[in-house]
């Protein structure tokens, strides 16, 4: 807690769009005094080679794992997880430039990973653009007819973002490609008619949302020291990505 206290000095409000109240912290400056030492802990782990290998490995496993219940052969998807991984090590500079652009004011695997990618996807499929939402409403087409819609929607919509970005083949570029593959999947599990897939695609929204709750949590994790931080949030994720393989 003590460490927690030290943080809470490096705090600058107004800087940040807060996720305060998802994550049941009890103010603006709780919740950025946390980040702060969060950022830190995930840049220590992340400096781990194991850990980055970790991280790769268990993310790739468990996407995989939840599009195979779409019935769609995932190489593709595998590909172009690989390929943004791979270029972000190699051009992190880059990517930092760009993603700044998007408003992820920090690189830190919280802010990309589970923030701008995982929890901003999450609000996504809860308000889809119109073009979905008029495929998934549309009560004249089969359930086929509907996933093929989706997916040239989708792609249609990918194509238009990726048209606008002054950078066409960064980080950006890449990870609209993960959607044109991911985007229908997850739109389908989320809102399509398939209810055991929808039963999946909410388990793994649940334990991710857990997660993140969890390493905000004075009482899941300890505050104490850097060092403290660093080892129970590398405990966490470890169980949830078992978790998470479990339910997909």
């Amino acid at each position: 807690m003590y460490y927690h206290i030290v943080c809470v000095s490096h705090v600058t409000l107004n800087t940040f769009d807060c996720r305060t109240k998802l994550l049941d912290c009890s103010s603006d400056k709780d919740f950025l005094a946390k980040l702060y030492c969060v950022r830190l802990a995930f840049l220590d782990l992340m400096c781990i080679p194991v850990m980055r290998r970790y991280f790769k490995e268990k993310g790739c496993d468990i996407l995989t794992s939840l599009y195979q219940n779409y019935n769609k052969d995932s190489s593709t998807l595998v590909q172009y997880y690989n390929d943004l991984l791979d270029y972000t090590e190699n051009n992190l500079s880059d990517v930092i430039e760009e993603l700044q652009q998007r408003g992820v004011v920090d690189a830190s695997f919280y802010d990309v990973a589970l923030d701008f990618i995982l929890l901003d996807s999450f609000d996504d499929v809860v308000d889809p653009p119109a073009a979905v939402m008029a495929v998934m409403q549309n009560r004249w087409l089969t359930n086929g007819m509907k996933q093929s819609a989706l997916a040239t929607a989708v792609w249609s919509i990918s194509k238009a973002k990726r048209s606008l970005l002054k950078k066409k083949d960064g980080f950006m570029s890449r990870f609209y490609l993960i959607g044109e593959s991911l985007g229908p999947a997850l739109v389908w599990g989320f809102l399509g008619t398939d209810q055991s897939f929808t039963e999946k695609c909410q388990k793994f929204k649940g334990k991710v949302v857990d997660f993140v709750k969890s390493i905000f949590s004075l009482e899941k994790v300890s505050y104490c020291s850097r060092q403290k931080l660093a080892d129970d949030i590398s405990h966490l994720a470890r169980n949830t990505c078992e978790e998470l393989l479990e339910a997909t």
